[in-house]
C-alpha cells in the first residue's frame, strides 16, 4: 500500500495545520497593532486566505470525500486516495499567500480558480456516484 498523500484524513489534519498557522501570523497581527508597529497590510490578507482556503476549505473537501460515499452508499468502488486535488488545494492556498506576499493579482485570481476547480472536481464525483 502506498502513502500518497491524499487521503481524507490528511485533507482534515491538512487544514488544522493551516488553522494553526494562520492563529499564529493573526496572533502576530494582534500584538503588532497593541504595540503600535503594525505590519504590512498584505499579512492580513495572506493571513484571512490562508485560513479560508488552507484551513476551512481543504476540511471541507476533506469532510466530503469522507461522508459522500457513506451518505448517498455507493462506496464500493471509490478511490481512497486523491493527491491531485490534495495537490491542488494545497498548491492553491500557497499561491494565493504567495501572491499576496509579491502583490501579484493575477497569481491570486488563477489560485482562486484553482480551489473553485477543486470543488467543482468534488461536485463532478459526487454527480457520478448519485
Amino acid at each position: 500500500m502506498s502513502r500518497l498523500p491524499g487521503r481524507p484524513l490528511t485533507f482534515l489534519l491538512t487544514g488544522f495545520s493551516w488553522l494553526l498557522l494562520s492563529s499564529l501570523v493573526g496572533l502576530a497581527i494582534l500584538i503588532g497593532l497593541v504595540r503600535g508597529t503594525p505590519l504590512p497590510h498584505w499579512i492580513r490578507h495572506a493571513h484571512v486566505h490562508a485560513a479560508l482556503v488552507g484551513g476551512v476549505a481543504q476540511m471541507i473537501l476533506g469532510a466530503l470525500l469522507i461522508f459522500i460515499s457513506p451518505l448517498l452508499l455507493t462506496g464500493q468502488n471509490r478511490r481512497e486516495s486523491h493527491p491531485l486535488l490534495f495537490l491542488t488545494i494545497n498548491g492553491s492556498a500557497l499561491g494565493m499567500v504567495a501572491g499576496f506576499g509579491f502583490g501579484s493579482y493575477p497569481v491570486i485570481g488563477i489560485s482562486g480558480g484553482f480551489v473553485i476547480a477543486s470543488f467543482l472536481w468534488i461536485a463532478r464525483d459526487t454527480w457520478l456516484q448519485a
